[in-house]
């Protein structure tokens, strides 16, 4: 606790009388990255909600954009909730708070457009593992000849609207 005050530029003291132990700030951590995931999730759908009704291409574009960017601002956010579930007995372990409120975004999202996702969860892990897998392991990236920068960022949101636009409407993409 020593150490993370002084990280933080605080007294050696202040995380211990703040928080009291590792364990309640990790978990205040993660309480906090979660909020701003929640905060994501209402923010996309203000913005699908403020689109022309039925824009399904416009809303690929906004979940795609806001969950990447989310993402690429917030490499700890990848770190931890990947540790949390490997250790399938962590902070988060046993909760999926991560999955339940990606879910919820995404059945509110479809009822927003008034869609029918025959299997939601699929769709989930589809758009997770294409947005979150790069993001979180950049070696491979740079193994491939590319580097997680802001234009591979872009690059991939133009990527995946593309192949998600085409499996919505049962197409491959051009």
């Amino acid at each position: 606790m020593e150490r993370i005050g002084h990280a933080a530029g605080l007294s050696r003291g202040a995380p211990g009388y703040f928080f009291g132990s590792k364990d309640a700030l990790y978990r205040a951590v993660l309480q906090q990255m979660f909020e701003s995931a929640e905060t994501l999730v209402e923010q996309t759908r203000q913005e699908i909600a403020a689109a022309p009704p039925g824009d399904l291409d416009g809303a690929l574009e906004v979940v795609v954009e806001n969950l990447l960017e989310f993402l690429y601002e917030r490499p700890h956010f990848l770190t931890l909730v990947e540790r949390e579930t490997l250790r399938r007995s962590g902070v988060i372990g046993g909760t999926r708070a991560h999955l339940s409120l990606l879910r919820t975004a995404l059945v509110a999202i479809a009822g927003d457009l008034d869609l029918h996702v025959p299997e939601p969860d699929h769709l989930l892990l589809s758009l997770l593992g294409l947005c979150w897998f790069p993001l979180a392991n950049p070696l491979l990236v740079r193994d491939l000849g590319g580097q997680v920068d802001r234009a591979f960022v872009e690059a991939r949101k133009r990527h995946i609207v593309a192949l998600l636009r085409a499996g919505v409407r049962g197409r491959a993409p051009a």
